[in-house]
């Protein structure tokens, strides 16, 4: 990679725009000798630190790259390559930008760094709720597109979280349930939440709010643990089939899609808990004739017994 980089620093400067599409499409062919040389960084990371290791940051004009790179590219210039203000820059781009999206790409731009900071039992895949939850959550509260989740392991946090909670009247109680997680929901439970009484002005309750906008983990924890009712309609005659429907209020439709599915079989459960249930009381009355035969038969040995002696 590095001897083609070379052959084109011969037909185009490395911080011509020429030179930047071509390094950006070489990166995006992703293989093994690719990988090698962005060694995790992305590929607009490489790239600043490409110009760097040939000393032509003097030379280089950010401001003939596309916008969505500005930030980025600026802040790393700024702060002299120092990963751990890097990550501190990312985070206050972040918190401007206040655009899930943006902030995404971000994300992407600067995983290596934010890989090395990140506890190693969270899974990439959460690593935008944890930046959020962690480093944002104080400047900008309860956000509808982050979540919390118990695998961050953080007591901490939660107790963060719980603590801004729990200042929420019970309306938005409500509107952000979305970051409860069984975890949140038993600590907040011993703070005296009566989460089992809350309802918003349509009559729905916690319930049918997960079921639009929270988690199936969450979902399955209400019904399973606690036993909220299936069945539980709000005022206007939704139940949680009608509100984890993307035309009710707009939610992804992948998101919606699989929550329906897990309502589904929650209610085929309890269809099926309803039909079992007799069965096992009739085989309680079945044992229970069974010991009265015997008991009858020992009876009757026992007057054999006595006309014997």
């Amino acid at each position: 990679m590095q001897a083609i980089l070379q052959q084109l620093s011969e037909l185009h400067p490395i911080t011509s725009v020429e030179f930047f599409g071509i390094f950006e499409k070489l990166c995006s062919t992703r293989n093994t000798n690719i990988d090698q040389f962005l060694g995790g960084k992305s590929f607009i990371f490489k790239y600043v630190e490409f110009i760097k290791e040939n000393d032509q940051l003097k030379q280089f004009d950010i401001g003939k790259l596309q916008a969505k790179y500005y930030g980025f590219v600026n802040l790393i210039i700024n702060s002299d390559f120092d990963e751990n203000k890097i990550f501190d820059g990312i985070v206050e781009l972040m918190i401007k930008s206040n655009y899930q999206q943006t902030n995404l790409m971000l994300l992407d731009f600067g995983i290596h760094i934010i890989k090395s900071i990140i506890p190693k039992n969270i899974d990439e895949k959460y690593y935008m709720d944890y930046i959020y939850f962690k480093y944002m959550f104080d400047r900008m509260q309860f956000k509808k597109e982050y979540y919390y989740y118990d695998v961050f392991n953080d007591d901490e946090l939660l107790k963060k979280i719980c603590a801004a909670y729990l200042n929420l009247t019970d309306h938005n109680k409500l509107l952000y349930s979305h970051v409860l997680t069984p975890k949140m929901y038993e600590y907040l439970l011993l703070q005296n939440v009566k989460f089992e009484d809350l309802r918003y002005s349509n009559g729905s309750n916690l319930l049918l709010f997960i079921a639009e906008r929270g988690s199936i983990e969450m979902l399955n924890y209400l019904v399973n643990v606690h036993h909220y009712d299936i069945n539980y309609k709000n005022d206007n005659g939704a139940d949680m089939l009608k509100c984890a429907n993307p035309s009710y209020r707009q939610i992804h439709y992948e998101t919606s899609k699989m929550m329906i599915d897990e309502i589904n079989k929650l209610i085929e459960k309890n269809k099926e808990s309803k039909t079992i249930q007799p069965k096992k009381l009739s085989r309680v009355e079945e044992l229970e004739n069974e010991v009265a035969k015997y008991k009858e038969i020992m009876n009757k040995l026992k007057i054999i017994v006595n006309e014997l002696n």
